[in-house]
């Protein structure tokens, strides 16, 4: 899932990345558990439920939310690596995006670290690595919550790939708007 959300932070990420979105999550579905985000917050590593987006007004904070779904034939091998790295990040400690963590060749720590804290697009990324989805020799940390968007044409290993971003609409008036917007714009106004 990836996230535009409001506010000055989130908008000086937008702008040191270049890309439209300041947050990501995975969508991951536990056994016996709910599905949920996968993410990586100034509180920590957690997953939230997806319902909760809807029945808290979560949504609200963001001007857009998108969900790009993963395609691919993952091998037993795969998923329970993928797994355990879910149980392994999960409380682990949120680390602030630093635009110098794009020149480095390697994270400072590994994943299976304690001390290891991640921003949202490097839980991600190590978790896709996990998965064998990205090149281990790719330091999750040179990769932020844009790299992720449908515009960056990320390639994934083992013939997997990422769909088209599609929007999800928590609210009706968010459609209407969306509609006003576009419509205006094929009237010649801004948008």
């Amino acid at each position: 899932m990836l996230f535009n959300t409001r506010g000055t932070a989130p908008a000086v990420i937008r702008f040191g990345t270049g890309f439209a979105y300041d947050h990501v999550g995975i969508v991951v579905k536990l056994h016996g558990k709910p599905a949920g985000v996968l993410e990586a917050l100034g509180e920590g590593v957690s997953i939230a439920n997806l319902s909760d987006f809807r029945d808290y007004g979560w949504w609200k904070q963001y001007r857009c939310i998108s969900v790009r779904r993963l395609h691919a034939l993952l091998k037993p091998r795969q998923i329970t690596a993928l797994e355990e790295f879910v149980e392994m990040a999960i409380g682990r400690k949120y680390g602030l995006w630093k635009p110098t963590a794009m020149l480095r060749r390697a994270s400072l720590l590994p994943a299976q670290n304690p001390d290891r804290a991640f921003f949202c697009s490097e839980l991600v990324a190590c978790a896709y690595k996990k998965a064998e989805l990205l090149p281990r020799v790719s330091a999750s940390c040179t990769y932020f919550p844009g790299s992720f968007a449908e515009c960056a044409h990320m390639l994934l290993l083992s013939g997997a790939s990422l769909g088209p971003e599609e929007r999800i609409i928590f609210d009706r008036s968010q459609q209407k708007s969306r509609r006003k917007k576009k419509s205006s714009k094929k009237e010649g106004g801004s948008g």
